[in-house]
């Protein structure tokens, strides 16, 4: 659930603040003291530098520049030292450059990756550019060497590029039983209202979820006009949002929130999910997953922009008529794939324990990490490494063996 608005911001790509720029020497024929990396150009994928964001600034293996030649080679790759991970599909390629103290350049340098197997320089080398291009599935390190030393690196992580389709449409369902204050029955059927072109989808989940080398195709799936349906269906659809026992709806048009683990919010959670199963099979060949919008008669009161029917489901619903926010319509296609709110205690595997208190404390937004997408920033695009690992878990990117 998400309850903010802002349109979708292309993600940061800068390196760390804290990583040093200068002043280098004139000469070549020498080692570096430290490198540190930035991304460069438009052909990016994930870059984090988050995950291992130093707890203190000294703990950045750039700092002192000298601590670089001294630098235990064999660590866990989520120690929070400051090394940026990034994110290629195998048979692609990045380029990022090389910010260097100590020395002009990394003619004297060695540039290895460790293991084999996952990622291969691209020769030639341009300047202090370094090309990598994905070769199998894993995760290594890029290291600087020289004279023996380590000198800098980075984390690459490297899977083969999935496309997923993802189905996009609007629902309309009127009230047998309840009246707006004007006297009309409810209705999520509002003219002035328009779904978001397919195209405009398509380009914002790809935006965020290439990170995790992930890509969308979205299909318009049109109307679903329950008004005009077969009585049993349309009696089922007016249950499940207006009528029922448990419907998606208030008597007065707000959409509920249901993301609380009560009792009743687990009601309203298997409402949505029967909402997302009738309308498929209504519809018929619609794609594994789907975005429906559904838009909540009262807009003033209603304070939950959006919801996925369930963590790992088929299908989200917007709830809002604010259409230009895009970047909503990620955040709650990202529960989808197993992706949670950095405060939910069930993100343990995705965000760091101190993060987690950050978030409660924050309004489920990580300091150190504010522009996350499952986050509640308004201008939230970004992944980090633990969630694209996520994403390939869940059973929508690989499907279990049989």
């Amino acid at each position: 659930m998400l309850d903010t608005t802002s349109p979708v911001p292309a993600p940061a790509t800068q390196v760390s603040a804290n990583a040093p720029s200068g002043p280098v020497s004139a000469t070549a024929d020498c080692c570096p003291q430290v490198v540190t990396f930035g991304a460069m150009g438009t052909q990016l994928y994930g870059v984090d530098i988050q995950t291992n964001h130093p707890k203190f600034p000294q703990d950045a293996y750039w700092e002192p520049p000298t601590k670089a030649e001294d630098f235990p080679p064999k660590k866990d790759k989520t120690t929070r030292d400051g090394a940026m991970w990034v994110s290629v599909p195998i048979g692609d390629q990045i380029k990022l450059s090389a910010s260097i103290i100590g020395c002009a350049s990394l003619a004297n340098c060695t540039i290895v990756i460790e293991p084999g197997g996952v990622a291969s320089l691209v020769a030639p080398q341009s300047g202090n550019d370094i090309t990598i291009k994905g070769e199998g599935k894993g995760e290594a390190t890029l290291k600087i060497m020289c004279e023996g030393k380590l000198r800098g690196y980075f984390h690459i992580w490297c899977q083969k590029m999935v496309t997923l389709q993802l189905g996009l449409g609007l629902i309309h369902v009127t009230s047998a039983r309840h009246l707006d204050p004007q006297g009309a029955p409810l209705t999520t059927a509002d003219p002035q209202f328009q779904k978001p072109v397919a195209a405009d989808l398509e380009v914002a989940l790809n935006d965020i979820y290439k990170q995790a080398l992930v890509q969308f195709k979205v299909t318009d799936l049109g109307t679903v006009n329950y008004d005009t349906a077969p009585d049993l269906v349309r009696h089922s659809a007016r249950d499940l949002v207006f009528d029922g026992m448990h419907p998606v709806m208030s008597r007065t048009g707000i959409a509920r929130n249901s993301s609380d683990r009560s009792s009743e919010g687990a009601y309203y959670e298997s409402s949505f999910n029967s909402l997302g199963d009738l309308t498929r099979t209504y519809l018929g060949n619609v794609p594994p997953l789907a975005l429906w919008y559904l838009p909540a008669p009262n807009q003033a009161q209603t304070t939950m922009s959006g919801r996925a029917a369930s963590i790992m489901g088929k299908d989200c619903f917007m709830l809002s008529t604010a259409t230009g926010d895009l970047r909503i319509a990620s955040h709650e296609v990202g529960h989808l794939f197993g992706l949670y709110h950095p405060e939910d205690y069930r993100a343990k595997h995705q965000f760091t324990p101190e993060d987690r208190l950050a978030a409660l404390q924050n309004g489920n937004i990580v300091p150190n990490d504010p522009y996350n997408v499952m986050g509640y920033d308004a201008n939230g695009t970004m992944l980090v490494y633990r969630q694209w690992v996520a994403m390939r878990e869940s059973p929508h990117v690989e499907p279990p063996a049989s």
